[in-house]
């Protein structure tokens, strides 16, 4: 046996060991089973539309296509965060509890272009890695409203100067609750986060960069890593993509909007 042969070998070993616990999530595995079955029937045009397997699978398809990137791009995130230590994100974020913490995850979240799904995946890491709950809640309240493609989006239809506004008052609010749920969680009304922790000393860059490995094995590692941290959220958009699917192909749109209508 080489000695690369063996590193490989438990790499590959650690990389199973870390996929195994998604075998015993049965809501998982059987949600994204049927999600991916009513895929498949949609590319392979193997029911007509107007049957209810028709309507299923092509729900299915039509929110797929709407979310996939976001989820994946959250795993990603989370993949790296995982690797980054708890007082780079500490440094990067702001100090816990502070107002000038709460004002940096209210920008990171508008500057990181996340969809809502992908938002709660990445925020509920950054808490694990220290941030307070008010940075948290700003975080997941400004990121969805303030994307940088919606905000192009938004420019060309409202005009720069409506968007601006937008803009700032969404922060407004994501600083305001941000600061409420950090006030709450000083009074021990809400939790405080158990792994919170003060501004590090060694923040320089190399020492972050060391802690990544780019070589095949270690992206797959990072993924593995993605996934692990995402599983919370992942198997319950599992099962909200089969509960849609199932209301499209029950309801006709018709019932649909009379019984959730404007009324």
């Amino acid at each position: 046996m080489f000695p690369g042969a063996l590193t490989v070998n438990a790499e590959s070993a650690t990389i199973a060991a870390q996929l195994a616990g998604y075998r015993r999530d049965y809501l998982l595995i059987v949600c994204t089973a049927i999600a991916l079955g009513l895929l498949a029937v949609a590319y392979l045009d193997l029911a007509p539309m107007g049957s209810m397997l028709g309507r299923a699978a092509h729900a299915v398809h039509e929110m797929l296509g709407a979310m996939w990137w976001g989820v994946l791009l959250a795993v990603l995130v989370i993949g790296v965060l995982d690797r980054i230590p708890q007082e780079f994100v500490v440094a990067l974020l702001g100090q816990p509890g502070t107002t000038r913490g709460v004002l940096r995850s209210a920008v990171a979240g508008v500057l990181l272009d996340l969809c809502s799904h992908g938002i709660l995946m990445v925020g509920a890491k950054l808490y694990e890695r220290g941030a307070s709950a008010g940075q948290v809640m700003a975080f997941l309240i400004a990121s969805p409203w303030n994307s940088v493609s919606l905000t192009l989006i938004l420019i060309g239809l409202i005009g720069l100067g409506w968007t601006l506004a937008f803009v700032a008052l969404s922060l407004v609010i994501a600083v305001v609750t941000g600061l409420a749920f950090d006030a709450l969680e000083n009074r021990a009304h809400i939790p405080s986060n158990r792994v919170a922790q003060a501004l590090g000393t060694d923040l320089s860059w190399g020492r972050l960069l060391q802690g990544f490995d780019w070589s095949a094995q270690g992206v797959a590692q990072l993924v593995v890593r993605g996934l692990r941290g995402s599983r919370m959220v992942l198997r319950w958009l599992a099962f909200g993509l089969v509960a849609a699917a199932a209301i499209r192909a029950m309801l006709s749109a018709d019932v649909f909007a009379t019984w959730c209508g404007p009324s």
